[in-house]
């Protein structure tokens, strides 16, 4: 089985001409992050960085910020790297103990990121503990309800899905008690012309890198937000337990089912609807 960062990697080149949802969460995000009160000249570091939209957003707010990207994949790195003049950055797996080492920050951010984590509460209160005295942790993440529609319409089709998104009341119940937290829920929509472009929209944006090897079926590409990824022209894979196929009969059932769902004004289009969290944690000074 391929390595997690290997399989985020082999999208980094297309990443962002699909990343229609994170580009919107890390504008949003960033402009949270410019209403905080932070030092003139910020040490940054955007964990999971994937191609730098967070950081490039972040950077048009606060230009004097001192930008390291972070992420589980070289080529996502090299991407970012190239877009973020005098940015470093570094190779590391969150899920890793303490892989920032004696790294801190007045400010970590991650948008789309923390979802992969096996625990994402755990991580937050770990990049929690990583800032400077008053420093600030900023996320954005996809929590339970992301998708849920989809993965309705799947089961109705008779296929089915692989990942599941992060409670939010967990993650926020895994923080540390002395800090400042604020958090809010946000949709964002996405429309596509039918399922099948909806489906390749989330195939091209990264890897599901954590499906267990017993559930996967070898791909031409795998996705970042969802755990569906597409076998081949016309096929996809989304299961769960032993996995299970999405053939084209189950993508013409799909495609059936969303037109019940729409009814006759909207036809066979396909919405995506992302729910998201976004978080501010302040350590105390």
């Amino acid at each position: 089985m391929s390595s997690p960062g290997a399989e985020f990697g082999r999208h980094a080149a297309g990443y962002d001409s699909f990343a229609t949802v994170q580009r919107e969460a890390a504008e949003h995000l960033a402009e949270m992050i410019r209403e905080q009160d932070l030092p003139p000249c910020p040490r940054l570091l955007d964990l999971g960085a994937g191609t730098g939209l967070l950081s490039l957003e972040i950077l048009r707010r606060l230009p004097g910020a001192e930008c390291q990207v972070a992420d589980i994949s070289g080529e996502m790195l090299a991407q970012a790297c190239s877009q973020i003049p005098g940015a470093s950055s570094f190779q590391a797996d969150f899920d890793q103990p303490d892989f920032l080492g004696e790294r801190r920050y007045h400010l970590i951010a991650s948008s789309f990121a923390l979802q992969w984590s096996r625990s994402p509460g755990d991580l937050a209160g770990y990049l929690c503990r990583c800032l400077l005295p008053g420093g600030l942790l900023a996320l954005a993440l996809p929590v339970r309800g992301t998708l849920a529609e989809l993965r309705e319409d799947l089961a109705t089709a008779g296929g089915s899905f692989i990942n599941e998104f992060p409670d939010p009341a967990l993650l926020l119940g895994s923080l540390p008690g002395d800090l400042q937290v604020a958090s809010s829920l946000k949709e964002h929509r996405v429309v596509f012309p039918g399922c099948r472009e909806a489906l390749r929209s989330i195939t091209r944006i990264g890897a599901a890198a954590r499906i267990p090897a017993d559930t996967r079926i070898q791909a031409d590409s795998r996705n970042s937000t969802g755990g569906i990824h597409t076998v081949r022209a016309g096929e996809c894979s989304a299961g769960s337990g032993a996995g299970s196929r999405l053939t084209p009969g189950i993508l013409r059932q799909l495609t059936e089912v969303i037109r019940r769902r729409n009814g006759p004004a909207g036809g066979s289009a396909c919405t995506l609807v992302y729910r998201v969290l976004y978080l501010l944690a302040r350590r105390q000074p």
